[in-house]
């Protein structure tokens, strides 16, 4: 009888130059889990302040990427867009546009409940492509290219970023709202207690981007000690499908356990993520890391159309906060539109 062969599996070897960017890659990493993780447990005013300040960063890297110097107007003109696609819900709110009133209370300029939802302004998005393309035909030194390039990325971190406050603030609403949750609601005066405050509502937020950061990790390990086919060397040299492969069924893996675990001793990440709705658990946990790989090759696209490495500089080992958070932006944009979609369409049991 014939011996069936098993194709052993290789592991490749690692060199000091390696070990020389991993180490600075913890360093950077260390760095911004101090800066973050503190300011998204206490949540409120801090986490909100701490991501503005990302933002801000996240912004003048996008004027930065191109290589080109422009005008004061154009800086202007992105800070201000890309502020109003992130802080439209508080604008509205805090103006009370939907009923016609003016006007503002500073003590009520920010509150959790203006991120129960994730939106984006029809008027706000055509203001910009006006102004874009009014720029790109007053100034020589501003092309068809630029309005692309500012018109889609301003709003795609305006939305990511509001994203990012949504998966934070928005249990405050859905563990209180009875419609949606008729067996898992929360009484007010336990929402107001720390357990929930510091905890319970912080769950949804580290799970998505704890989940996003896991695949990138998972992906980066798996294609160094594994990795030998090339997922695109066009859009990203060094992703290889193996790593691609590992960082996505290890990160479902993990994050199943976790949602389900949480679920079985009655802390769910969300209302829905239930045992009853198991699949949903699932099927976000899924979602996550190809989302958020989607989210990685779209930006090193741009970075490879503009010939440069990395957006910044900021992050010791990471690059810029771009560079840091594509994956986290898409798969909070999805993420917050999956959670959106289940309680606004009832596809719970």
């Amino acid at each position: 009888m014939k011996k069936v062969e098993i194709p052993e599996i290789q592991i490749n070897q690692v060199d000091d130059k390696f070990k020389v960017s991993l180490r600075s890659r913890l360093l950077g990493a260390a760095g911004l889990f101090l800066f973050v993780v503190p300011a998204a447990v206490l949540g409120g005013w801090f986490f909100f302040i701490s991501i503005s300040v990302l933002g801000l960063i996240a912004i003048w890297e996008i004027c930065a990427s191109t290589g080109k110097k422009y005008g004061w107007w154009v800086y202007v003109a992105t800070y201000i867009i890309t502020a109003c696609y992130i802080y439209w819900p508080m604008v509205r709110e805090c103006f009370g546009l939907d009923n016609g009133g003016v006007g503002v209370a500073l003590s009520e300029f920010f509150t959790s409940e203006y991120f129960n939802q994730i939106e984006i302004s029809t008027l706000g998005v055509g203001v910009s492509l006006f102004a874009y393309f009014a720029i790109a035909i007053f100034d020589k030194n501003f092309s068809w290219s630029d309005v692309a390039h500012f018109g889609v990325f301003t709003l795609l971190v305006g939305l990511g970023i509001q994203s990012i406050f949504f998966l934070r603030y928005s249990p405050f609403s859905f563990f209180t709202n009875t419609r949606i949750c008729t067996d898992t609601c929360l009484a007010p005066d336990y929402v107001d207690g720390p357990l929930f405050k510091y905890l319970t509502s912080f769950t949804f937020s580290l799970f998505v981007i704890g989940g996003a950061c896991l695949n990138d990790t998972f992906a980066y390990f798996g294609g160094i000690f594994f990795g030998k086919h090339k997922l695109n060397e066009r859009v990203s040299p060094k992703k290889t499908w193996e790593g691609f492969g590992f960082g996505v069924v290890l990160t479902t893996i993990v994050l199943s356990a976790i949602g389900l675990i949480l679920a079985a001793v009655g802390y769910p990440i969300l209302p829905f993520f239930n045992l009853k709705n198991w699949y949903w658990v699932v099927v976000l946990s899924i979602v996550i890391p190809l989302v958020g790989d989607l989210g990685d090759l779209s930006l090193s696209l741009i970075k490879r159309h503009c010939g440069i490495k990395d957006y910044g500089n900021i992050l010791k080992g990471h690059g810029g906060v771009l560079d840091r958070a594509d994956s986290i932006m898409f798969s909070a944009i999805i993420s917050a539109i999956i959670a959106a979609c289940i309680a606004g369409f009832h596809l719970y049991v």
